[in-house]
């Protein structure tokens, strides 16, 4: 017996559902509901068995049109033939139906035959659909709805057997790193990215000799006719800067691999292969991400086996075997260890480099294996060294990810150790930042287990990667490695200098040593001495070598000058020997490239009795100097001062001046004194002079700085400037701020100065500077000129920090015409704080604590307006907000009598109390945020529209329950309005409109709740 199709009936007139009971039984099986909400619930039970829905429009508790709104919210019901039953319905109640998703209508009183056959039309329809949709998902890609592999693959075949004489690309594509973007910005946004990308294929061409389709993942593929190679790559130049312009924040790098096909018979998965083989020879190629396929790739791909087939009988005949780089202390200028590198020695091909087989092994899992060799060929090292009696520094070795991921890491390399009897800190253990993103957690727990066992762990390539900040927050390592060849390549002079003398700082702070690696000149050597760097690592000293040079080369730089220098420093030397040609005065002074001197002191009188190079080239010198004429009057006394408790307490002081030069150069110089003897009346200390200006200047403050600028002196922001003056002001200006610019706050323009003459608006709002979707509500710049005069401001965007300052100005074009603009200043202050945070507090720490002070209410501890209209939903622009949200709004009742009438005191507890109760109420993803007065804003996110209600009702009765009066039978009321939209992501006009219908519905009730209480 055929199962009956399943009808579900929501009528509330009982009589109505007997008669379409008796009409529609016999064909269908049926389920009845007397109002929308049991519909629903019955719809949520049978689910997919429901094959259509008569639904009456008027009906209690939830009527036919919510019933309509909460399916059109239900993808999974999206082909439910939906039929409306009504008698007399107006033209607008159909329109508002319809729109709602309603398949077709019957009438009251019903009609058999009508209703039979609207029920079997609709659900065949439905079918039909469902079978389209099911093809749909056959042939195209779910996500993009461009084909999937499988159908370009066809329809690709189909293409080039219809068109044998015609020249053919494939293009093959796919976004670099394209995993991390998922994880910072959410797969959500890393969807819309893809839909992005398949909207680019669509768009590409239009033509019977073009198929496109999405492969997996990220990966894209193309095949086309075209006319010219030069053509082909041109076109995808082109394309490339549209994709990275789609969202700069992301970091978009788009990898094209081409073939140009030379064989039409290939197969297509063939053609894909050649274009992946070329796309791979782009891998960290920042500056090369389009191949074209070439016959010796394959070539390459052949190599790399014979690697992969020799590696094995490589590793168990001894060819691989491991180098020694040395570390050097930049304080002694020796040796302090060295890191383990590997190479192979070929029988036949001679010494391979470790690019050609590192990246291979890592590929393949075989690092593993080498890795432990080079663990144990160290071990055992160290072991032969303690034996012949030697005191060796730590040697690193690297950890690849794949043996982060081994549970059993810890017990391998312990074991290790225990076997070779060596102390587990001279076995340093490196791993990359990378490592990280894999699994944060796994490598967390890996650190701790290794330091519990002994070991010091090493972050290589430090700052190259994305999450920084991140280890340092959550893993407990002991060292950073930095390679400053990467901070070199930075477009803004003088930045990857900054940046690592800011992480210098940032280690200094955190109790982590320092190495920099790449070290290649003198003048790198020299920046890292002042930055406060610890080791350095490279070509300027030495390059990889054999262990057996290796111990030589330690065995001669450790002398007996350099020892005596490094562990005895300048106590108990003969004062004689100060001015002598001895070794360890050479090294002090002509071999070493810091700027010393050595000083006597009297109490209240400072005198130069020797200094080195360094020192005169820094601070230049004369026989009859004093080294007070090296220090700005202000600082005489803190420096005579900290020579007082050196001489008096022979412990080492320090203290920082400003000393202006000749030509008008401002240097800021910390200055580190160490006792060494006392000559009759007189102390002998030595100075050990840092050139800290480009740090200092990072300190202080902009304004304050520039105020002593002739540059600026020479400008009057009063007047109107020549189009010659401030394009020369803003030159100036651009060398010290991070942004400097005119806009055009009104209409959200940048102003530019074409070298022609002129005033031009350049094509992108003033504000995007901040990766928002719109201006800044608490503009500065609409401020500055509507109050003609400066403001400033902080902006809190993407977990960075700056500081704006806007200067209404007035510019005279070439006709006379002035033009009332803002010259805006940004600087990024989260530099600042990396380099100066006060009381020792961590960078995180002082983000969030700037954070909390702008946008936190400061009596009730609750988010500020601010916070509403600035920082959660700046969160839009960075593609990061919440699809669902709810907004409720609620005041007090009778708060302005509570005020009157207990005193000010006691409406300060009720708020901070009703802050409290919310925050308990509500989830911890979602905000509580004081609107003003004793109004509050609740923000759910990711929430149904039934949710935010029952969560308005808890709230209420949150809140019911606090008292204020001293009987305490007085108890908190509240008047609420909620807003609820799912489609908050897609417009951020959705913030004010929600914030209206919230009011408006509030101020329903609060009118409902007054006239019955009057009644």
């Amino acid at each position: 017996m055929p199962v009956k199709t399943t009808i579900l009936i929501a009528e509330d007139t009982t009589v109505n559902r007997k008669v379409l009971v008796k009409l529609l039984s016999a064909e269908y099986a049926l389920v009845e509901a007397e109002n929308g909400q049991e519909a629903l619930d019955l719809l949520r039970k049978y689910g997919n068995s429901i094959s259509a829905v008569i639904l009456d429009l008027i009906m209690p508790v939830l009527d036919g049109f919510g019933f309509l709104k909460a399916i059109q919210k239900m993808d999974a019901y999206k082909n439910l033939p939906l039929i409306v039953a009504a008698d007399n319905m107006g033209d607008q109640s159909a329109v508002e139906a319809l729109k709602l998703g309603a398949w077709d209508f019957i009438t009251k009183p019903y009609n058999g035959d009508i209703i039979r056959f609207r029920l079997k039309n609709a659900i065949e329809r439905s079918q039909f659909s469902a079978f389209n949709q099911l093809k749909f998902l056959a042939e195209y890609d779910t996500l993009t709805g461009i084909y999937n592999k499988t159908k370009f693959f066809q329809m690709t075949r189909k293409m080039l057997d219809a068109n044998p004489g015609t020249l053919f690309a494939f293009l093959r594509l796919n976004i670099d790193q394209f995993q991390l973007i998922n994880s910072f910005f959410g797969s959500e946004e890393g969807d819309k990215l893809l839909c992005f990308l398949a909207d680019s294929f669509r768009a590409a061409y239009s033509s019977d000799t073009y198929t496109y389709g999405r492969m997996e993942a990220d990966v894209f593929a193309a095949c086309f006719a075209y006319s010219t190679k030069d053509a082909v790559l041109l076109h995808l130049e082109h394309a490339k800067e549209r994709i990275k312009s789609y969202n700069r924040s992301f970091n978009i790098v788009p990898v094209f691999g081409v073939y140009f096909l030379d064989d039409l018979s290939l197969g297509v998965n063939e053609m894909l292969d050649r274009a992946e083989l070329a796309a791979k020879t782009c891998k960290g190629q920042y500056l090369s991400t389009t191949a074209i396929y070439q016959p010796q790739l394959r070539q390459r791909l052949e190599e790399e086996q014979e690697i992969v087939n020799e590696m094995s009988d490589a590793l168990e005949q001894k060819q691989f075997c491991i180098y020694l780089q040395p570390k050097y202390a930049l304080f002694t200028n020796r040796p302090a260890g060295g890191e383990a590198l590997v190479r192979w020695h070929h029988p036949q091909k001679g010494m391979i480099s470790p690019d050609e087989f590192i990246p291979i092994f890592e590929r393949n899992g075989f690092i593993s294996k080498l890795d432990y060799f080079v663990w144990e060929s160290v071990c055992f090292l160290l072991h032969q060294w303690l034996q012949h009696g030697m005191s060796p520094s730590p040697i690193s070795v690297n950890v690849s990810r794949v043996n982060l991921y081994d549970p059993n890491l810890v017990d391998i390399i312990t074991d290790l150790i225990q076997k070779y009897a060596v102390p587990p800190h001279l076995l340093q253990l490196e791993m990359t930042e990378n490592a990280y993103m894999g699994n944060p957690q796994m490598m967390e727990q890996v650190v701790n287990q290794l330091h519990k066992a002994g070991f010091t762990v090493l972050i290589d390539d430090f700052g190259s990667g994305y999450s920084s900040l991140s280890v340092l927050k959550n893993v407990d390592v002991d060292a950073l490695k930095i390679d400053i060849r990467f901070f070199e390549k930075t477009r803004v002079s003088g930045r990857g200098e900054n940046i690592i003398a800011s992480i210098v700082r940032m280690a200094k702070w955190l109790n982590l040593s320092v190495i920099a690696e790449g070290v290649e000149t003198q003048e790198q050597v020299d920046f890292l001495r002042s930055a406060g760097c610890d080791y350095v690592q490279g070509f300027y000293f030495a390059r990889p070598m054999p262990v057996d040079d290796y111990v030589n080369l330690v065995r001669e730089t450790n002398s007996a000058a350099q020892t005596a220098v490094e562990a005895g420093r300048y106590a108990g030397l003969n004062p004689d020997r100060l001015w002598s040609l001895e070794p360890e005065m050479l090294l002090l002074f002509s071999d070493d490239p810091s700027p010393k001197a050595i000083c006597g002191f009297n109490g209240d009188e400072l005198e130069l009795l020797r200094v080195n190079l360094a020192f005169k080239d820094l601070l230049g010198f004369a026989a009859d100097t004093s080294p007070l004429d090296f220090i700005a009057p202000e600082h005489h006394e803190s420096v005579l001062a900290a020579c007082c408790s050196c001489a008096e307490t022979q412990e080492r002081e320090e203290c920082e001046y400003r000393r202006v030069t000749a030509h008008g150069k401002q240097l800021w110089i910390r200055l580190t004194l160490q006792y060494i003897q006392q000559v009759g009346t007189k102390y002998i200390l030595m100075a050990h002079m840092e050139n800290i200006t480009a740090l200092k200047l990072m300190e202080t403050n902009y304004l304050d700085a520039l105020s002593h600028s002739p540059t600026l002196r020479r400008f009057d922001l009063s007047r109107p400037f020549t189009l010659s003056n401030i394009r020369e002001l803003l030159a100036f200006l651009t060398q010290i701020f991070d942004v400097a610019r005119l806009v055009d706050p009104v209409n959200t323009s940048v102003v530019s100065l074409p070298n022609e003459g002129g005033l031009a608006y350049k094509p992108y709002t003033c504000f995007n500077v901040w990766g928002k979707g719109t201006r800044c509500e608490n503009c500065s710049s609409i401020c500055a000129l509507r109050n003609d005069c400066r403001m400033t401001k902080y902006e809190y965007i993407k977990n960075n920090i700056f500081y704006v300052v806007s200067n209404p100005v007035t510019v005279e074009d070439n006709l006379g015409k002035c033009h009332k603009f803002a010259l805006e200043l940004v600087s990024h202050i989260s530099d600042h704080l990396m380099i100066t945070p006060p009381n020792g507090k961590t960078i995180e720490q002082m983000i969030e604590e700037t954070q909390k002070k702008i946008y936190t209410d400061a009596l009730t501890g609750a988010y500020n307006r601010r916070y509403l209209s600035e920082l959660m939903f700046s969160h839009h622009a960075q593609k990061c907000v919440a699809k669902r949200l709810g907004l409720v709004l609620l005041d007090l009742s009778r708060f302005k009598q509570i005020n009157d009438r207990y005193g000010h005191e006691t409406g300060d507890s009720l708020l901070v109390a009703t802050a409290k109760k919310l925050r308990e109420t509500v989830r911890q993803s979602d905000s509580v945020i004081r609107y003003g007065g004793d109004e509050f804003v609740v923000i759910l996110t990711e929430c149904s529209e039934a949710q935010v209600i029952d969560a308005v009702e808890r709230m209420r009765k949150a809140l019911g329950s606090i008292p204020y009066c001293g009987e305490g039978t007085s108890l908190v009321q509240a008047d609420f309005g909620y807003a609820y939209t799912d489609r908050f992501d897609t417009t951020y006009a959705t913030v004010q409109e929600l914030l209206r219908i919230a009011d408006a519905a509030m101020y329903r009730e609060k009118h409902f709740h007054k006239a019955t209480t009057q009644g």
